[in-house]
């Protein structure tokens, strides 16, 4: 029998048995290239105004910040408004990470502040206030470190998880404007989006398009159509992953959410007439794919199952 170079290939009498560990990779494959199906939960509104970012933790607590009146506020996996922090400097971005750690990059401030559960505050990455132009998409992997996208130093700055600058993407000019970037849990890749400036007929135009990195910074592959329609970007300004791979854009121009797989492949978009989006700007993903989207000029986010067969758990508490 002949065998693939690298794959060992265990022969059984009418029977071919692969590693487990290239099962699932070909599994999550199969998975990651499917048009995914979804079911809209709910609306959480209470307390909010025009979100602009949000993140959620281990537990499926909600963080919201909202940049016009410099708060973060918090809820329950049900949607229920627990506390807030104020006191911050029109806040664009928040993460949490493993340790329950909560993340504000502030472009009041230039700076991204860290704050412990109990909301109080702990430190400020790299040399504090000032750091950053404009810190746009913060993004934390399974070692800790700490991706914040730089819009305006046209960069992806990474930081230790105690805080410390390790170093940066985008030093030789392939990033311009990054708007958001998230962490693809399968690969370890880290999907960004950004805002080139694309030659035409009539002259230079901002275009729109994701590009993939691999944990060391090196470009993998880049996509995306600028315009709009379906597999099209307009304004791309958040960008999550879920389990499978999947590749989910908030298009603040078009006013939906387009999916695509893991190379640039158009798997249609996460919307519901209904609830329409007004500016969508930051998504996040739970670990059981369950999507949360800042509308902002809805003032409120959108919350939605990635799977409709689980969807029906979730219907009964709906908070509009």
């Amino acid at each position: 029998m002949k065998l693939t170079k690298g794959i060992r290939v265990y022969g059984v009498p009418g029977l071919v048995v692969i590693p487990f560990f290239f099962l699932l990779i070909f599994t999550s494959y199969l998975f990651a290239s499917e048009k995914p199906s979804y079911v809209w939960v709910r609306s959480v509104t209470e307390k909010l105004s025009a979100p602009t970012a949000v993140a959620v933790d281990s537990d499926e607590n909600l963080y919201v910040v909202e940049s016009s009146s410099n708060a973060l506020y918090i809820y329950s996996r049900e949607g229920r408004y627990t506390k807030r922090l104020t006191g911050l400097s029109k806040p664009l971005s928040v993460a949490v990470d493993e340790r329950g750690r909560v993340f504000v990059g502030n472009a009041g401030r230039g700076n991204v502040e860290v704050y412990g559960g109990d909301l109080k505050l702990l430190f400020k990455l790299g040399a504090g206030d000032g750091e950053f132009l404009l810190p746009g998409a913060i993004a934390i992997d399974s070692t800790g470190s700490i991706f914040v996208a730089d819009g305006k130093d046209n960069k992806i700055k990474v930081y230790t998880a105690e805080g410390a600058y390790r170093s940066s993407l985008g030093e030789d000019g392939t990033l311009h404007f990054p708007t958001s970037i998230a962490i693809n849990k399968i690969s370890g890749e880290l999907i960004i989006t950004d805002l080139p400036v694309v030659q035409t007929k009539e002259g230079p135009i901002e275009g729109a398009r994701i590009q993939i990195f691999d944990a060391e910074g090196g470009l993998r592959r880049s996509f995306g159509d600028s315009g709009q329609g379906e597999g099209k970007l307009t304004k791309p300004m958040g960008v999550a992953a879920d389990t499978s791979g999947k590749i989910y854009v908030t298009d603040s121009y078009q006013n939906v959410v387009q999916i695509f797989d893991s190379n640039g492949k158009s798997l249609g978009s996460l919307f519901d007439p209904q609830n329409p989006y007004r500016t969508p700007l930051g998504i996040a993903i739970s670990d059981r794919d369950i999507a949360f989207i800042a509308s902002l000029n809805a003032g409120k986010v959108e919350v939605y199952y990635l799977s409709y067969k689980k969807a029906s758990a979730m219907r009964g508490g709906k908070n509009r």
